[in-house]
């Protein structure tokens, strides 16, 4: 199969990605404060955080920004480029690349496909897709994000390629959510699976991070989330490697 690349952007493009990722991030880590503070009982940090919240998401930093662009004037489009690119690193081991630029579009994957999938009907009741891609945000077929009974189990500090059998137990569906009315995913459900640093802005995935992602098909793949950015450092460009698994 072929890997494409997605074409040179303008720069002004790669910034109001970068802007949105930075409102995105400080909104979720407000929300995470503010209900450790409702779960505490501590009215004055609760009143802090929206202080601290309005002040933080009026300005984003200024080496990002356009000097002539305004501070809410963010326009985030999808990024040229396929929606799947998708190689073989090596023999039954696929590296994949998922164009989710768009913060409005879900883009739909399968494992042992190579182009994006278009659900047919309502994407909760379309049993064809495994995996969604919307930024950062991952999403599974399964629990409130849909019926097609994909799920995931986390296993941490796993070599990739020694792992070959999958485990039996520990795999989870996505579940409701209370931050940004985004399902709780199952890849997030015992930590993102990503840093972000806040003064850098910068997303990295964790490489202690090893998922198995169970199918209703009953099929077992391993998948290590590699990357965040494309070849041109455009976000919103998850990379990631996957094999199938020997069932449990």
């Amino acid at each position: 199969m072929h890997n494409n690349h997605p074409s040179p952007t303008h720069p002004i493009t790669q910034i109001d990605h970068r802007l949105y990722d930075i409102r995105e991030m400080r909104a979720r880590k407000i929300v995470r404060v503010a209900r450790a503070a409702l779960f505490l009982g501590s009215h004055t940090l609760l009143l802090l955080c929206f202080a601290v919240a309005l002040l933080w998401l009026a300005g984003c930093a200024p080496s990002l920004r356009d000097p002539n662009q305004k501070p809410n004037d963010i326009k985030v489009k999808t990024l040229p480029g396929p929606p799947v690119s998708l190689k073989e690193q090596r023999p039954g081991v696929w590296e994949t690349q998922i164009n989710a630029s768009n913060p409005d579009q879900w883009i739909y994957f399968a494992f042992g496909q190579s182009t994006e999938i278009k659900p047919t009907s309502p994407p909760n009741k379309d049993k064809s897709w495994h995996l969604a891609f919307r930024r950062y945000f991952i999403k599974t077929n399964s629990g409130v994000s849909g019926e097609g009974d994909t799920t995931v189990a986390l296993l941490r500090d796993k070599d990739f390629d020694a792992l070959e059998k999958a485990p039996t137990e520990g795999y989870l569906a996505d579940e409701t959510g209370n931050n940004l009315n985004e399902p709780r995913s199952a890849f997030g459900r015992e930590g993102e699976w990503y840093y972000y640093d806040l003064l850098k802005h910068v997303l990295a995935p964790r490489s202690e991070f090893l998922y198995v992602v169970r199918t209703a098909e009953k099929k077992y793949y391993k998948l290590q989330m590699l990357k965040y950015y494309d070849d041109k450092g455009n976000s919103g460009f998850p990379r990631f490697r996957y094999a199938e698994l020997a069932t449990p």
